[in-house]
């Protein structure tokens, strides 16, 4: 309130301001709804008051009505005139009826708009039966023929209705009522107005010659010459070198082969496949929101051979509606990306325009989770689909944000690009969809890898592969694509029905990988190493000396590394490491599971194991190396230690099932027969953590746990003929005199096969 002015009896006057707006004839219910709600906010109560200001927004037209109160000395004016003009302009019981049978369309509103308004035009005397009759019958009849059927109420057949509305393509239909004469006369009209816009076109050169009539006049006579003068290479006239398509067919001059091109044209093109479908056969669109202000950038430079290679490229994609000319606020500049094979790849260097992003959150699966549906596998394919992310459409009011602009003009993608921050999201979350509930699929982006036990199996399965990619439009990219084999790569993996190992060609790669002279170089080689991390038993180990070198380092630091015989010996052993990596055994949930632990001084290791053919196959293997107070732990802790992080690391394999633990550390084999509060706080969390898992740890010999030794020395000892042991032993002179010691109590081990041992 603003203090207007005072009294002398010291009362003050205080003036509100109210917003009235204009008279509703249509509703004046509505509108008296809104001036009170006005006058409640602003404290007003009096009856004059609300009367004044009632009167002072009321058009002269409508003041008319009331004048008669206006004049009168009643004082309930304001109900009196509200009274009046409600009973005026209030549709009578005969209107609202008849609006609400056949005034009332659809339009453009959704399904549920229109329940929405048909129950406030009825009152409470019209049946929810009747309303639900009447809105069924001004819907589509490819709706109202879904929603008759079903027995939800009104309220879920909106719903659902406004679903099918979403999903259907929009089509305006325009109600018309046919007439022969008067159709006749509009085709007559028509082709009268063809005529005149014929005898337009072909007068469309005359310009008027206005201001300087001479330089219009010269102007034109050297374009005319140009034009008579122009043949390229005597293959098109003017016109259709300089206009295309767009030339009309009287301003051709001879000579000029663009007929004969069009023919060729037509001729190449029916031989062409269609590389991109017309047809869009799922509704999946990308959306990008954004927060801030439209960033742009200016057009970068390109050299002479680039420049041409951009050109070429955004020509290929203009003629198959990938981009189109843009005049958007938005743009980043040009990014060509390169190749495995030399070529370049036109995107947008969409850096800045990410970071205003909103990030979908949906999951990419990890590169390892492939391992889950191989088990038992033996027949292996893998398909690269064709340009995947041209597949999806960008959303309409969004293709402005991915304008790119180039030293020849600005383009937005019409489909989905490289380079934008949610488009992996929304091509995981697609191809999930097309392929759900196919258990022996696991698809990463547009890599989809199909597992079978048999060749039939394998058949049957592609089939359904290639059904569901059909159905949803997609290509294959045959050239990259392998089909029924035993053997397959994939994200860098080569899969046999034995298990996993690392690439050849990887391997090779890094063994032939020179010593690193700076501390980037060292970082670029330890990045490509760990990525076979879980083929690498003790990892963080023999890395440690290696990773002392990168502590305090900066990004991108070109520091010298000052080499020495040590740390050369275990870059060499790094690479024999992977040169000498264990084949990976597929997870078998059927299969008994163990877990070996060992810790050394300065890191852990941990092989995941299953019993497989008689012996334990690795599935993986964890390492880890210990920073400086936890290497000050006691033996016990960091055995300890190293099968809390085992485990950790490890529980999604080793959630609900049952498995043994197994370490050379004799001690640890009590810890669950002990009082917790005897051990350390630490401790006890970490044995508290361990028990939701298992409470089995067994004690294994150093020079027997898998982790501490290399596989082979347990595959030896699984393979160890024992009857020929047997029989070695009453043969040996030194084992039978020491049997005659008596201070010695040896036992004899009886054999399946009757000897002793």
């Amino acid at each position: 309130m603003s203090i207007e002015g005072g009294r002398a009896d010291g009362t003050e006057l205080h003036k509100v301001s109210v917003k009235i707006p204009p008279f509703w004839i249509d509703k004046p219910e509505i509108w008296f709804y809104q001036v009170e709600a006005q006058f409640k906010i602003s404290g007003i109560t009096a009856e004059e008051t609300k009367f004044n200001y009632l009167i002072s927004q009321l058009d002269p037209k409508f003041v008319e009505n009331v004048w008669d109160i206006i004049r009168s000395d009643s004082q309930t004016k304001y109900m009196d005139s509200k009274t009046r003009l409600l009973n005026l302009f209030k549709e009578s019981e005969n209107a609202r009826i008849q609006r609400l049978i056949t005034g009332i369309d659809l339009g453009d509103l959704k399904p549920s708009q229109l329940l929405q308004k048909l129950r406030l035009v009825a009152t409470s005397d019209v049946s929810e039966n009747l309303i639900k009759t009447l809105w069924l019958g001004k819907l589509l009849d490819s709706i109202k023929n879904i929603l008759i059927v079903s027995k939800e109420d009104t309220d879920s057949l909106a719903i659902m209705a406004d679903k099918i509305c979403d999903m259907s393509p929009k089509t305006e239909i325009y109600s018309t009522s046919y007439e022969h004469n008067s159709s006749n006369e509009l085709l007559d009209r028509v082709k009268n107005l063809e005529q005149q816009i014929s005898a337009l076109c072909i007068r469309t050169g005359a310009r008027p010659r206005t201001r300087n009539n001479n330089y219009f006049h010269n102007q034109s006579r050297s374009r005319s010459n140009r034009r008579h003068d122009f043949n390229p290479k005597g293959k098109l006239c003017y016109f259709h070198f300089r206009f295309g398509t767009k030339c009309f067919p009287e301003k051709c001059q001879p000579p000029c082969s663009w007929n004969q091109k069009s023919q060729e044209n037509r001729e190449n093109s029916s031989l062409q496949p269609n590389l991109f479908p017309k047809e869009i056969k799922h509704d999946v669109k990308h959306f990008i929101e954004t927060n801030g202000q439209p960033i742009h950038a200016k057009a970068r430079q390109l050299d002479p051979k680039r420049l041409a290679i951009a050109k070429e490229q955004f020509t290929f994609m203009l003629n198959n509606e990938i981009i189109r000319p843009s005049n958007s606020q938005w743009s980043s500049p040009l990014h060509l990306a390169t190749k495995k094979d030399g070529s370049y790849r036109p995107c947008g260097d969409y850096r800045q325009f990410n970071a205003q992003t909103i990030p979908d959150r949906y999951p990419i699966p990890r590169l390892e989770d492939f391992h889950q549906i191989l088990k038992e596998t033996k027949i292996f394919c893998k398909i690269d689909l064709f340009k995947a992310y041209f597949q999806i459409p960008i959303a309409e009011e969004h293709k402005c944000k991915t304008a790119i602009i180039t030293p020849f003009g600005l383009y937005e993608f019409s489909v989905m690009s490289f380079g934008l921050k949610n488009a992996p999201a929304t091509f995981q979350r697609f191809i999930h969809e097309v392929l759900r509930g196919l258990d022996f699929v696991f698809p990463y982006l547009d890599d989809i890898l199909i597992a079978s036990k048999s060749n039939q199996e394998h058949e049957i399965h592609l089939n359904l592969v290639l059904e569901r990619l059909n159905t949803f439009g997609l290509r294959i990219n045959i050239s990259k694509s392998v089909f029924a084999v035993e053997e397959i790569e994939f994200l860098g993996y080569l899969i046999t029905p034995q298990g996993s190992r690392p690439l050849p060609d990887k391997v090779q790669a890094i063994m032939n990988y020179r010593r690193p002279e700076n501390i980037q170089d060292l970082r670029t080689f330890l990045g490509i190493l760990n990525f076979y991390r879980r083929y690498l038993k003790d990892a963080a180990k023999n890395q440690a000396l290696l990773n002392e070198y990168l502590k305090g380092s900066k990004k991108k630091d070109k520091r010298k590394i000052q080499w020495t015989d040590e740390a050369e010996k275990q870059f060499e052993k790094c690479k024999n490491d992977l040169a000498n990596a264990t084949l990976l055994s597929f997870p078998n949930s059927e299969l008994p599971l163990s877990l070996f632990t060992d810790a050394s001084d300065t890191a852990i290791g941990t092989a995941l194991q299953q019993y497989e053919n008689s012996t334990w196959q690795s599935i993986a293997f964890y390492s880890k190396k210990l920073h400086d107070t936890q290497q000050n732990y006691s033996t016990y802790g960091r055995e300890l230690l190293g099968i809390y992080l085992s485990v950790k690391h490890f529980k999604h394999y080793l959630e609900g099932r049952t498995f043994i633990i197994y370490t050379d550390h004799k001690p640890l084999i009590f810890a669950f027969h002990q009082r917790l509060d005897k051990a350390a706080p630490r401790q006890a969390r970490q044995l508290n953590y361990i028990s939701q898992f298992s409470t089995d740890i067994k004690y294994i010999k150093g020079e027997n746990n898998i982790v501490a030794d290399t596989l082979s020395r347990v595959t030896e000892v699984s393979s160890i003929d024992y009857d020929q042991i047997a029989d070695a032993q009453t043969q040996d002179e030194e084992l039978k005199s020491l049997q005659t010691i008596t201070s010695l109590n040896l036992k004899e081990y009886p054999l399946p096969s009757g000897k002793y041992l």
